[in-house]
């Protein structure tokens, strides 16, 4: 009776057969990464998960997703196919997320914020720890309760009312009367977004707040200072009847009406003589009265440097035209953003 042995230099010990089956498997996944072409993922048993909430996760998928398909329609074969064949998917529609951050990111971009990773035009992918509390709060818990407003210092409110805006409209407009109710102010930290059909609340509550004086306008110093008065004001997504534009208080020196009903703009300049920066993007029916938009009475604006119309309809040629005539007089030329 004879013996067989295995072949001489094969070890069959357990650990030989793990890295020979490891080795395998980085064979397959490099071979599935050359085939495609691009970033593929790790295998689910070499996953370890995201470190970071799906909210950032899914931001870089999708501009992964973008490079694919973009990459697969400039290498097929043959002429291009007209530009109404082809749709526009990676838009974002205006009732996501996106959308909202995109169109409130220019009148943000330009006032104090305690977290620029909040909004688009920064191009860090790293969150702040502000930005991640914030994103538990909303997406975990649900909001912060009311009850515990007053216990936060107003310009963390200030920030959780612009992640609220973009991420949970719903949740601000359940937030926004008892924020109000913070010692009777009339913004948050100086500033109010209003998302949807509640301007005219909102606008009537500021009104009849400023209109009488305060009690302790003679308190002396060092007594509990008063809120700063309301100094950004931005509308998304209303209609805003052209009866609140008298309640829009003087002090107003950021303005952004986007996405809002037609509504007069020949009485803003003497309105809010105060404004630096307008938003009047995405109101599409800015471009056929585009004629109205030039006959305003800008020189009363003397403190404004930008202008916001974006996706209006404006072409090149119209805003040249219209920076020439705001410009006119000027030591320094107003910014005009009409790309989106």
């Amino acid at each position: 009776m004879t013996k067989s042995f295995p072949p001489a230099g094969l070890n069959t010990s357990t650990p030989q057969v793990t890295s020979l089956l490891q080795t395998l498997r980085g064979e397959a996944f490099r071979r599935q990464r050359n085939l495609r072409g691009g970033h593929v993922s790790a295998p689910p048993s070499l996953a370890r998960g995201p470190s970071l909430p799906p909210l950032f996760t899914s931001e870089r998928e999708d501009e992964d997703a973008n490079n694919v398909s973009s990459r697969s329609e400039t290498q097929s074969a043959g002429p291009r196919p007209p530009r109404s064949w082809v749709p526009s998917s990676h838009a974002p529609s205006a009732a996501s997320w996106q959308w909202r951050s995109h169109a409130l990111s220019l009148t943000l971009h330009h006032t104090p914020s305690l977290s620029p990773t909040l909004y688009p035009h920064t191009t860090s992918r790293v969150p702040s720890l502000l930005q991640l509390c914030l994103h538990t709060l909303v997406y975990e818990y649900g909001g912060l309760p009311p009850e515990y407003f007053s216990f936060v210092p107003r310009h963390i409110l200030r920030e959780y009312v612009r992640y609220s805006a973009v991420h949970a409209p719903s949740l601000l407009e359940e937030d926004l009367d008892a924020l109000l109710a913070i010692d009777n102010v009339t913004s948050v930290d100086g500033e109010l977004i209003i998302i949807g059909p509640y301007a005219e609340s909102v606008l009537n509550r500021v009104s009849e707040s400023s209109k009488g004086v305060p009690e302790d306008w003679e308190s002396e110093p060092g007594e509990a200072e008063l809120p700063p008065p309301l100094h950004t004001f931005i509308v998304l997504a209303s209609s805003f009847r052209p009866s609140l534009m008298t309640l829009l208080p003087p002090t107003l020196t950021h303005l952004a009406l986007l996405n809002v009903s037609h509504i007069p703009l020949r009485t803003l300049p003497a309105l809010l003589p105060l404004l630096a920066l307008l938003d009047l993007s995405f109101n599409s029916w800015l471009g056929p009265h585009f004629g109205k938009l030039v006959r305003l009475e800008w020189s009363k604006w003397t403190k404004l440097t930008l202008l916001g119309l974006r996706g209006c309809g404006i072409c090149d040629a119209d805003a040249w035209t219209l920076k020439k005539r705001i410009n006119e007089r000027r030591l320094t030329d107003v910014e005009i953003v009409s790309t989106e």
